[in-house]
């Protein structure tokens, strides 16, 4: 049996050594995008399946973060072109955000809905928002909206930026709407498959 203190220290060790692969990983994925070297496998998904996929996956980090998902409105069968892994982790990203910044006990509510040809797939939290004035940076490289409360929830600041590339890659548009105290909803759109 290990001492207290010694236990406390290897959970220490284990969240740093976590937090440094996070970076390195999303440095490696920004250096990729950058260069044009990160391969993209597009292929017909079922989005609707694709994102309740990652809600399942993703469940242990909103158990973590005492949040619960909760896939709201979800239009089966919706068809986009797209690399299924990547689309993955630009999902993952936005559950895992509005996890961390959700209150106590909050639900996150995710939707997929189509209109006018394009597929919309949203995340919404209700944790304590983002103010104006970071609006025009929040999908800039390492933007911390608190620098404070975001150490202290980790995170590379690199998520956001990854994800608007990847989603511009797919011909598509990623955005969010927010508001202080009330919540955050980020959202993503693409082109419906013919």
């Amino acid at each position: 049996v290990m001492p207290e203190k010694a236990e406390a220290m290897l959970e220490l060790a284990y969240r740093n050594t976590d937090r440094l692969i996070h970076l390195v990983n999303d440095i490696l994925d920004i250096e990729k995008l950058d260069s044009g070297d990160l391969d993209f496998e597009f292929q017909t998904l079922d989005l609707s399946k694709l994102v309740a996929d990652a809600v399942e996956t993703n469940k242990g980090y909103a158990d973590e973060h005492s949040a619960t998902y909760i896939l709201s409105e979800v239009i089966s069968g919706v068809r986009v072109e797209g690399d299924s892994s990547r689309l993955s982790q630009v999902i993952a990203n936005l559950l895992s955000n509005a996890a961390k910044f959700s209150s106590k006990g909050g639900d996150v509510e995710i939707s997929v809905s189509q209109m006018n040809g394009v597929a919309r797939v949203s995340v919404t939290d209700h944790g304590p928002g983002i103010p104006e004035e970071f609006n025009d940076q929040i999908f800039d490289r390492f933007t911390q909206v608190d620098s404070s409360a975001t150490r202290e929830k980790g995170g590379t600041g690199l998520g956001l930026s990854i994800s608007k590339t990847i989603i511009e890659r797919h011909g598509g548009t990623i955005d969010f709407v927010s508001e202080v105290d009330i919540g955050s909803t980020f959202f993503f759109t693409l082109p419906i498959s013919k």
